[in-house]
């Protein structure tokens, strides 16, 4: 049993990063002392000989300040390198940023470890997106940016940084008792895909058709282009939706069972903001077709949850419904039901309570729009944290670490079908694959615009 000796500032939030770390993370039993004569910036870890003494910054500041700037990391941050440490640490990198706390760790007289690095502050601010309430900026769909991230001007957010941080302190864990085991724990990749548009939009009218056409001929040059959206419309006409240019879910599936991947579908049910929540109706027989066969090969069906439901508790709760009658109808069951907001739109708090309380088990849309990586510094699923009301939530967070759009699209990173954008890809699913995490990936049905998707999918994933 560990013992964690604290004060009570932000007693609230100690208590949920303690059982996220120590419980979720690490599966370790503990207990929590209060000692109010504890010095205010320090948490104490004893054992029978030894003890690790640990800096208490983040949450001294919060205490006196909530959700005020001057509780944010200060930039540029500091970087501790492990080679430098006496403590022969063995760990998959040679330095660490420092969110809060100092650069150091070192054994001090008196059999006491002293790491300067604030492991529970810097954890609880990446987890709870707790920047994300006190900077204000926003992008033009009103989602907090990466740009605005304190890891995207520190250079770091292709670093899922919360692992970096667990590592360390597991190792400073097994100085003090050598003894403990901690959960395992097998890499894995979830693959996913939004159904924004199960049907090619040119193929749904002649009008359509028609100004495609003239669009990519007259704004484009692209004359090949429109030639071959005059004959996809004549093939759809002649054979269905098989001939649908977005009608790509059998390849996925089968590409997922190639690689033994579990593949999870959001669907939209409602359309809270017209057009752009997509071409089609949850009632279907094509879509509802689809969702009998996704279930039939093993995969899974979760909610993508209309454009304006972000800030709005009592649509995502209709659609939550819409989406488990749905189920129950085409006697589709499922051990738990998930969901990931439409264009990635999501306001820390508010978002993640109205998930909680309309009962989904899981979100995944914590990740950028325009920039991938780790949003929330981790590649482990974790329990959310309520900072309206100061509450751990039932609802767990998977975080999602790379969409196609993000890397490869123009007005994101524009990296188009490059060894670069594959770099990126890899790399990311390496540094989750490092700490045995799960590389959630996000690949439209309708993102197939040329050879080059396939063979730069196929890539990432093989």
């Amino acid at each position: 049993m560990i013992t964690v000796v604290t004060n009570n500032n932000c007693i609230r939030e100690k208590k949920y990063v303690f059982d996220i770390i120590f419980s979720e993370f690490l599966g370790l039993d503990y207990t929590i002392k209060i000692d109010e004569e504890l010095k205010a910036q320090s948490i104490v870890i004893p054992s029978q000989s030894t003890q690790l003494l640990l800096p208490d910054i983040y949450f001294s500041k919060a205490e006196k300040n909530w959700m005020s700037k001057e509780t944010l990391p200060q930039l540029p941050i500091n970087t501790f390198t492990v080679t430098d440490s006496p403590m022969n640490f063995d760990l998959p990198y040679k330095d660490i940023p420092v969110l809060y706390g100092a650069a150091s760790c070192t054994w001090k007289e008196d059999q006491i470890i002293d790491c300067g690095i604030d492991f529970f502050g810097s954890i609880f601010f990446m987890l709870s997106r707790y920047e994300e309430v006190v900077i204000k900026e926003r992008d033009k769909r009103n989602r907090f940016s990466a740009l605005s991230s304190v890891c995207y001007s520190a250079g770091i957010l292709l670093r899922p940084i919360v692992n970096e941080y667990l590592e360390m302190f597991w190792q400073l864990l097994l100085k003090l008792n050598t003894g403990l085991s901690r959960k395992n724990r097998l890499s894995q990749i979830t693959f996913t895909c939004d159904v924004d548009w199960p049907f090619n939009p040119d193929n749904l009218s002649y009008s359509r058709m028609a100004k495609s056409i003239a669009s990519n001929i007259i704004k484009r040059g692209q004359v090949r282009k429109a030639i071959g959206v005059l004959r996809e419309f004549i093939n759809v006409k002649r054979r269905g939706w098989a001939a649908d240019s977005f009608n790509t879910f059998d390849y996925l599936m089968t590409l997922a069972e190639q690689h033994a991947i579990t593949m999870v579908f959001y669907f939209i049910c409602d359309q809270s903001a017209g057009a752009i929540d997509g071409n089609y109706k949850i009632n279907d027989p094509l879509i509802n077709g689809l969702m009998k066969e996704i279930h039939r090969r093993g995969h899974k069906i979760g909610l993508h949850s209309s454009y304006n439901t972000y800030l709005n508790g009592a649509q995502l709760s209709k659609e939550a419904d819409i989406l488990r009658s749905k189920l129950k109808e085409l006697n589709i069951q499922q051990d738990e039901l998930g969901v990931r907001q439409h264009y990635l739109r999501y306001q820390t708090p508010d978002t993640i309570i109205h998930l909680n309380n309309a009962g989904f088990d899981y979100d995944t849309t914590m990740s950028y729009a325009e920039y991938p990586g780790f949003r929330t510094g981790t590649c482990y699923e974790f329990s959310m944290y309520d900072l309206l009301n100061r509450s751990k939530l039932k609802i767990k967070e998977r975080p999602l670490i790379a969409m196609e759009h993000t890397v490869i699209s123009k007005g994101n990173m524009e990296l188009g079908y490059t060894p670069a954008a594959l770099n990126v890809f890899r790399q990311l699913r390496q540094q989750c694959h490092l700490y045995n995490g799960n590389f959630i990936l996000l690949w439209h049905n309708s993102f197939f615009v040329n050879k080059e998707d396939k063979k730069m999918l196929e890539a990432i994933l093989s």
